[in-house]
């Protein structure tokens, strides 16, 4: 416990201060601790700050700052510490800040003025509890409940941020779009139940070709799929493409209908290497008239596109 008082003539209750469950903690504008409770001794005492030294947990700033999770979280707290050391107005603002280890603090940061000397009060309330919530239902929502693919929000959001990658270090992203073949013909013969369960056979077996942090398989809609491909240019999209119309291929799903007796999909494939004037739906369009091709030339084939020009397998 930092022992210092504010001043010996301001009563501090210690015992309820002590059993509140959030940190309290008073500081100056340099971040020296002048007083906390026992909830900052017990988080200082976790094995994240087990690297920091004495100096760095009598100040406040030092000793999140060294806990603070990833360079975007240590970049936008300095900004925060930057405002607060340099204002001469009074604080009061509220923030959240994630520390190594998963846990997530809402903060309230308070102006006061203790025997003429400005201070600043600290209260930190964990929110990793309501984090995790948060993140499962957004996950829930971005999330196809037939397949467990991606759904198409997701995939929207995926493919901007990508684009977005994409854009800034100047390589390519490639796009699939794949559609079950004949599949309303598919559902009036053996039923919605057999299709549904053709689309999660189908499902698991494309969820094999998104293995890297840059690609991701979604369930389009209906009967398309899509898989991003992030750092991949036409050679390596039309590479994809054609292994995974021979993956469905290979399941041999029934379909009297299909192409020797089986479903069958067809693949429009499309890359672009984007640029400011460039947006994620012109890729999807792209994709899109491929997968038309595809489909109008007698289905059952790959199609790739790459800015405008397609060329069938």
């Amino acid at each position: 416990m930092i022992q210092t008082a504010v001043d010996q003539g301001v009563a501090i209750d210690r015992h309820v201060a002590d059993a509140v469950p959030f940190e309290l903690v008073i500081f100056d504008s340099s971040g020296q601790i002048r007083w906390a409770n026992a909830a900052w001794d017990r988080l200082t005492e976790h094995r994240v700050f087990s690297d920091a030294t004495p100096s760095v947990l009598t100040n406040y700033f030092d000793a999140f700052y060294s806990v603070t999770h990833g360079r975007a979280g240590q970049q936008e707290f300095s900004r925060i510490v930057d405002f607060v050391r340099l204002t001469d107005e009074r604080v009061a603002m509220n923030y959240q800040i994630r520390i190594r280890g998963g846990r997530w603090f809402h903060v309230h940061l308070q102006s006061l003025t203790i025997d003429g000397e400005p201070l600043l009060l600290a209260t930190h309330v964990d929110i990793s509890d309501q984090k995790q919530r948060e993140d499962f239902i957004r996950q829930l929502a971005d999330v196809d409940g037939l397949t467990n693919l991606t759904n198409r929000r997701g995939l929207d959001a995926f493919l901007t941020n990508e684009f977005n990658r994409a854009q800034r270090i100047g390589h390519p992203v490639s796009l699939l779009l794949i559609d079950v073949d004949h599949f309303k013909t598919y559902n009036d013969r053996y039923g919605h139940l057999a299709g549904d369960d053709a689309l999660r056979a189908l499902a698991r077996a494309l969820n094999r070709f998104g293995r890297r942090p840059t690609d991701l398989v979604a369930r389009y809609g209906g009967e398309e799929f899509a898989i991003v491909l992030g750092d991949t240019d036409r050679k390596g999209a039309l590479t994809m493409a054609r292994r995974v119309h021979r993956a469905v291929a290979k399941l041999h799903l029934p379909f009297p209908e299909g192409p020797d007796g089986r479903i069958s999909v067809s693949v429009g494939a499309a890359t672009i290497y984007p640029d400011r004037s460039s947006r994620p739906d012109g890729l999807i369009a792209l994709a899109d008239t491929a997968l038309y091709t595809a489909k109008t030339e007698g289905r059952d084939r790959v199609v790739a596109a790459s800015e405008g020009r397609q060329t069938p397998r």
